[in-house]
């Protein structure tokens, strides 16, 4: 379901006036927020690993409720003129037409953050006593209330790029207070493993590398219109850019909520990862295979023009692009299993290592292909393609080798 609203948002936006550049300001303004957000991602896999007792559970909100008010001051530090309009002229290198869009979706998108964390708390606080069905319950209210209001809001002659951020600011609002409404009823956990008291220091040795890990995967998106604006193409390829994601999602998904499952149970018995691993590769197959279907039959280009309304042109740029990035739904389910096992072992550095070497080699192949570019002439979004492929497929290896070295201590330890 919440693959589902970015396919949806970015649909509404590319039917209103001046699509291209409207497109091109959501996804930037999306990134530049997602990032100042990223530190509250890892609320949801430290609730659910450490929120054994109920004392774990107070010292997790209060930790919850400092890093809420850190982003928050970020996100409103970030949205004043003084401090945006250098950081989109010299960082990120926005033109004009663009800048001043994203600089309204931001100020729009200002309670996003907070929302997140405490929404990603309380689904923790969820999953952990297997209420995963209230998870999507509040997902229902998420889509809905964001669904209603992009609708209604294009009825109003506003900008796109304001549509699709309120839209995304309402709908994640409603879910946090619909998240803590459900939550509030939950007893006290209950745990199977003897832990002394959770302290502050434990949560941030915890906490922090998974930190790092949201920060430095959400910088790939930013850092990735920052090498685009550098190519040919600029404009269209950021117009293409948040469309493809939003379409890439769809598929990822499945594996992506998959971590949260593998901390969920190998964290409780180690026994259990065959089965894990199992159901795994089976949703790997499933949304490959689904993925081969729309990406290499006409089907593609349908989707981009008909449900998406891009233009044509831009179809065309969309297409060679998804295709390369077909890795990412395809190794999805099993990246996410390898970094549960790192994370129920409490090597969370090593998962902040594979994102720092998934996003770094994305980096430097977008650096090398900016400097090759009147030899290869390749517009932005398909050198983003190649280099978020590559990214994916060494980071992946990296999470392989160190999962298979902790499965391995388990069985020496048993």
């Amino acid at each position: 379901m919440m693959a589902a609203e970015g396919p949806l948002l970015a649909a509404v936006v590319a039917r209103l006036a001046l699509p291209t550049i409207n497109l091109a300001a959501y996804g930037v303004a999306a990134a530049v927020a997602m990032l100042i957000e990223s530190p509250v991602i890892g609320l949801l896999s430290a609730v659910i690993t450490l929120a054994n007792t109920r004392q774990s559970v107070e010292q997790l909100r209060r930790f919850m409720i400092r890093v809420n008010v850190a982003v928050s001051t970020v996100m409103v530090i970030a949205c004043l003129p003084w401090v945006f309009e250098p950081l989109a002229r010299m960082m990120l290198g926005l033109g004009h037409d663009v800048a001043w869009r994203v600089h309204g979706g931001l100020v729009c998108m200002i309670p996003w953050p907070a929302a997140i964390g405490v929404r990603r708390f309380y689904q923790g606080l969820l999953i952990r006593q297997g209420r995963t069905r209230s998870v999507a319950h509040g997902t229902v209210v998420r889509l809905t209330m964001m669904a209603s209001t992009a609708f209604i809001l294009s009825w109003f002659n506003l900008e796109g790029v304001l549509v699709g951020c309120i839209g995304l600011t309402v709908g994640v609002v409603c879910e946090a207070i619909a998240i803590w409404l459900i939550a509030r009823r939950l007893p006290d956990p209950q745990s199977v493993i003897v832990q002394e008291d959770l302290t502050t220091k434990a949560i941030m040795q915890f906490y922090l590398p998974l930190a790092l890990t949201s920060i430095v995967s959400f910088l790939a998106v930013p850092l990735l219109s920052v090498f685009i604006s550098r190519l040919p193409a600029p404009i269209e390829s950021l117009a293409v850019l948040p469309v493809v994601n939003a379409l890439l999602f769809v598929f990822r998904s499945f594996g992506f909520s998959y971590q949260e499952v593998g901390i969920a149970f190998v964290g409780q018995d180690k026994n259990t990862y065959p089965v894990v691993r199992r159901v795994g590769l089976w949703i790997t197959i499933g949304t490959t295979a689904a993925m081969l279907i729309v990406s290499f039959t006409p089907l593609l280009g349908w989707l981009y023009e008909h449900v998406f309304a891009l233009k044509t042109s831009l179809v065309s740029m969309a297409i060679l692009p998804t295709q390369l990035l077909i890795i990412i739904p395809m190794t999805a389910a099993m990246y996410s299993l390898q970094r549960a096992v790192m994370i129920t072992s409490r090597r969370t550095i090593h998962v902040s290592i594979s994102m720092i070497i998934e996003v770094g080699s994305m980096a430097m192949l977008m650096l090398l292909l900016i400097s090759l570019q009147h030899v290869m002439h390749i517009d932005g979004m398909l050198a983003a393609s190649i280099a978020t492929a590559t990214g994916m497929i060494l980071s992946t290896a990296y999470a392989f080798v160190i999962s298979r070295r902790e499965r391995h201590s388990w069985t020496l330890s048993t």
